[in-house]
């Protein structure tokens, strides 16, 4: 599912993250790691690294790197197609 920014706030019905920030002003890693843990854990979304790195504003390998990094804490992975997603609980 390709998720750009805007569209993923409407889709979950926020129009920011907890209500008052907006999906553009994600300002640190932090906020940004946290919007895809929501988006992979909450609606079960299926990403590239290229959907993720725009849906966040981040470059491709900085969200490739966000990525791995999760992937080294929380069950997800990078299956053969490309689409990062959650594995198990």
């Amino acid at each position: 599912m390709a998720l750009h920014r805007k569209a993923y706030a409407r889709m979950v019905g926020l129009g920011g993250l907890g209500g008052d920030v907006s999906l553009d002003e994600l300002e640190n890693t932090t906020e940004r790691v946290a919007l895809l843990c929501y988006a992979l854990f909450v609606h079960e979304a299926q990403l590239t690294t290229a959907e993720a790195a725009h849906m966040l504003g981040v470059t491709l390998d900085g969200a490739y790197k966000m990525l791995a990094k999760m992937s080294c804490v929380v069950p997800i992975r990078q299956d053969d197609s490309g689409k990062w997603k959650v594995t198990s609980f």
